[in-house]
């Protein structure tokens, strides 16, 4: 069975876990032996997200597989939406509520209950079909939930305080957070939509700029994005951000991110992650990766593409190291995703072979 119908046949229908059109997934911490299915949009959106940007470089037969399994997931999308109709969206159902499904204690406890987020607000528009006020509308509410708005953030570098950067959490209750990746979806979206820059998009931009230029995403993955602590997630989504789209600040950075790569790859033993530094480097160089070095022995247990870190939104120094501690982590696993990570990786290779192909032979 090849990727994609192997991502067509894992979509839920009729299914106990999971929703008609969702994709299975397992939130899990193995140093505790936890694993529970876990019904949450942030898989099913990313891995949509995926298949969308490679559906033109497929054929007709598979673009029309891959429409299907969009169209698929978009019934069941607005099962995550807020409650009162607004258009955010949460990881975990809202239409009933359902926070952390089919466990023995965190679904019983308010503490555990997440607010609406721009993660998976950026996500589900980008998957679905909003309109362009839509996205005017959220861009303007956003400012209510940004660093300064209402509170400052605490649990970042002293550098970033004063950074008027859109915060990860809609809830007014929330801690002010910044996480990386989730700004890098959050502007891709309103870089698709052509909005406007405001002080709060600038201010994004500059956090997104100024962690490459000190390097944090490599050597402070944690504290730049509390939910993909990793350099090849971080550079990720980056690359995704910077394929699409020219950003002044992040172009300036193009060259060191590209260095960088090639860096991690010549020691990366992980499968999973040499994928993502090979997609990355692909999608910011426009040429294929290189070659694997003969003795780099892989071993094939992916990395969570994504984790929650019971610790890390605090700013307690004592707490922010124990959060890099596996046992505080709850990761998030998808054959899916790991599927559609594996077939954007081919269909790139493909892309790029054969680019490289016409222009030397």
């Amino acid at each position: 069975m090849d990727l994609l119908q192997k991502i067509a046949v894992a979509q839920a229908k009729n299914t106990p876990f999971f929703a008609d059109g969702l994709f299975p997934s397992y939130r899990q911490n193995d140093s505790i032996a936890y694993k529970r299915p876990d019904e949450n949009l942030f898989i099913s959106a990313s891995i949509v997200f995926i298949l969308e940007g490679i559906q033109d470089l497929l054929s007709t037969d598979n673009q029309l597989v891959i429409a299907q399994i969009k169209a698929d997931y978009q019934k069941s999308v607005s099962l995550f939406q807020q409650k009162e109709g607004l258009k955010t969206y949460n990881f975990y159902r809202t239409i009933p509520k359902a926070h952390f499904p089919n466990g023995l204690i965190l679904h019983r406890l308010r503490h555990f209950k997440l607010p609406e987020d721009i993660d998976d607000t950026a996500l589900a528009f980008l998957t679905t079909t909003p309109t362009k006020q839509e996205v005017l509308t959220l861009h303007e509410k956003l400012k209510n939930h940004a660093n300064l708005s209402r509170r400052q953030i605490e649990n970042t570098f002293p550098h970033y305080r004063q950074l008027r950067v859109y915060s990860t959490w809609f809830g007014e209750k929330m801690p002010i957070e910044f996480d990386a990746c989730a700004l890098c979806n959050l502007l891709y979206l309103f870089h698709q939509f052509e909005i406007e820059n405001n002080e709060f998009d600038a201010d994004s931009i500059a956090f997104l700029a100024q962690i490459l230029e000190r390097k944090e995403f490599l050597h402070a993955p944690l504290r730049v994005a509390l939910n993909y602590p990793r350099p090849a997630l971080i550079i990720y989504h980056y690359a995704r951000l910077m394929e699409k789209f020219k950003i002044k600040a992040l172009e300036k950075n193009r060259n060191l991110l590209i260095e960088s790569i090639l860096n991690l790859l010549s020691n990366e033993k992980n499968q999973g992650e040499h994928l993502l530094l090979e997609t990355a480097f692909m999608k910011l160089s426009h040429q294929l990766p290189p070659e694997k070095s003969s003795d780099l022995m892989l071993n094939n247990k992916s990395k969570p593409f994504f984790i929650a870190g019971f610790l890390s939104g605090f700013p307690n120094v004592f707490l922010k190291k124990l959060a890099a501690w596996p046992l505080f982590q709850i990761n998030w696993q998808s054959d899916a995703l790991d599927a559609a990570l594996q077939l954007e990786n081919q269909v790139l290779k493909q892309r790029f072979a054969t680019e490289a192909k016409d222009v030397y032979f």
